[in-house]
């Protein structure tokens, strides 16, 4: 079990297009640490605040695919009030933030080889 002294380390990928159905992420990533009992709303906020994309914060969902045994590598679709804790989160982590309103491919993690 992790103790709340833990840090995650976090990259913060933004998914700006869909081609083909499938997700294109940004060029530049927002690299971040997050204490392991930090809620992921202070996480949402920095990245906003360093990436000033022209949505409203509101406007996106914050999507995180586990990886180890027992997962499945389904998608999870991060809250605020959660923490990295909560959702059993390793020493690193990609999350990838995506406008509600973009219709792409979520069932497997977007590859970083599509980068705009």
């Amino acid at each position: 079990m992790s103790s709340s002294n833990d840090q995650v380390q976090i990259t913060c990928f933004e998914i700006i297009r869909e081609e083909n159905g499938k997700p294109v992420i940004g060029p530049n990533p927002y690299d971040t640490k997050l204490k392991m009992d930090e809620k992921f709303q202070v996480l949402f906020e920095n990245w906003y605040k360093h990436t000033n994309p022209s949505a409203p914060l509101n406007n996106f969902e914050f999507l995180y695919w586990p990886h180890g045994l027992g997962h499945g590598n389904q998608c999870q679709r991060l809250q605020e009030n959660q923490t990295p804790e909560d959702v059993h989160m390793r020493e690193r982590a990609k999350i990838y933030a995506k406008r509600k309103d973009l219709d792409c491919d979520v069932n497997t993690e977007p590859s970083t080889s599509l980068m705009a």
